[in-house]
């Protein structure tokens, strides 16, 4: 969601991340407590698919830049309707 304001950096984007997967209760699954460096490696997890597919433009080393490409952003969208809109997977 935050890629869809403009271009990012990939420490902020992880650093806004942190503390919505804490409180959420994501924890890896030795239930240690989340740090960066975990959020780091699961962010690049995602970005990975997205940068073969066309969705995001990733600045070469050292530059950390983020963006979303114009097929990505109307991606990112389509996504963020349907899981607003779909019917929630349980009662509790």
């Amino acid at each position: 969601m935050q890629l869809l304001k403009g271009p990012g950096e990939r420490g902020v984007i992880e650093a806004a991340i942190l503390p919505v997967l804490a409180k959420a209760g994501c924890k890896p699954s030795d239930e240690r407590d989340l740090h960066h460096d975990l959020v780091s490696f699961s962010l690049w997890d995602a970005i990975r698919p997205m940068d073969l597919l066309g969705m995001i433009e990733v600045g070469d080393w050292p530059d950390r830049g983020l963006r979303l490409t114009d097929f990505g952003s109307v991606t990112a969208r389509a996504i963020l309707w349907h899981r607003s809109t779909a019917p929630r997977q349980s009662i509790t």
